[in-house]
């Protein structure tokens, strides 16, 4: 949906990689409805075959946040593809924390070992007008000659998205250490609390809920009053409209895909 938001009806999916039982049954649900044009779906990326999408792939994207480009086994795969379709370009989706990993600069070197420009930028969902704070961090991947190296996480432009944290600072030493919190009263409130409740209640638990707010009303629900029963948006075991996402096949937002396409220029 993002992508074609982005490009418009010159977009079109040729072939998916997906082995999520749900995400397959909603993809094959709108190619039969029509939403969708035909494609196949393969289930597994390590035995995905190459050959026959070899110069038919414009860009190739990827969502990783359940298993993350940190799983070697994962980044191979992911490398063997980009080498055998031959994408001039590239998109990839995952969990924001992974740019403060080691793992990241390994994945970035291996790209660009390969011929790709890698730039990467953290995207949220709430700077796009959203009510939630889902934020992703999406890596962007061009091939070019020159070897023009990866966007530096600590350069003015990303230093307050990656780098800068509330109750947090670096020392000379390069460490981050967690600041003291400003009331020692409300953590004895709060581990009390989780002693008494070391699982959340049911969502219909009015009385287990009402002890807890009275405790912590910084708990309180997020949602309007008429959203009675909701506790901070959850409802039915699901983040408040994640399940609208997970319809869609995914818990990705469209828009921040669109936002990603027109930031890197893709």
């Amino acid at each position: 949906m993002g992508l074609g938001m982005a490009y418009g009806a010159s977009f079109r999916p040729v072939c998916v990689v997906e082995d999520r039982t749900y995400a397959v049954a909603t993809l094959i649900k709108n190619i039969e409805s029509g939403h969708l044009p035909e494609f196949p779906i393969w289930d597994q990326i390590e035995t995905f075959n190459c050959i026959p999408w070899c110069g038919k792939v414009d860009l190739l994207t990827g969502v990783f946040l359940s298993e993350g480009l940190e799983d070697t086994k994962l980044l191979e795969s992911v490398c063997r593809i980009l080498a055998g379709v031959e994408a001039p370009r590239a998109l990839f989706e995952t969990r924001s924390e992974f740019i403060k990993s080691q793992s990241f600069l390994g994945a970035v070197s291996r790209f660009q070992s390969m011929g790709f420009q890698v730039e990467a930028e953290e995207i949220s969902a709430r700077q796009l007008g959203y009510p939630h704070g889902r934020r992703r961090l999406f890596l962007s991947l061009t091939r070019d000659s020159s070897g023009k190296p990866v966007a530096n996480p600590r350069t003015p432009r990303l230093e307050g998205t990656f780098w800068s944290e509330k109750n947090s600072q670096e020392n000379a030493g390069g460490q981050i250490t967690r600041q003291p919190s400003d009331s020692h009263q409300d953590l004895e409130r709060i581990d009390r609390i989780t002693q008494r409740f070391p699982h959340p209640p049911v969502p219909r638990d009015s009385k287990a809920w009402s002890e807890i707010l009275e405790s912590t009303p910084h708990l309180s629900p997020a949602l309007p009053e008429q959203a009675s029963g909701q506790f901070r948006g959850v409802a039915n075991g699901f983040a408040n409209r994640l399940d609208r996402l997970w319809v869609l096949g995914d818990d990705s937002v469209p828009a921040t895909w669109f936002a990603a396409v027109k930031l890197f220029d893709l």
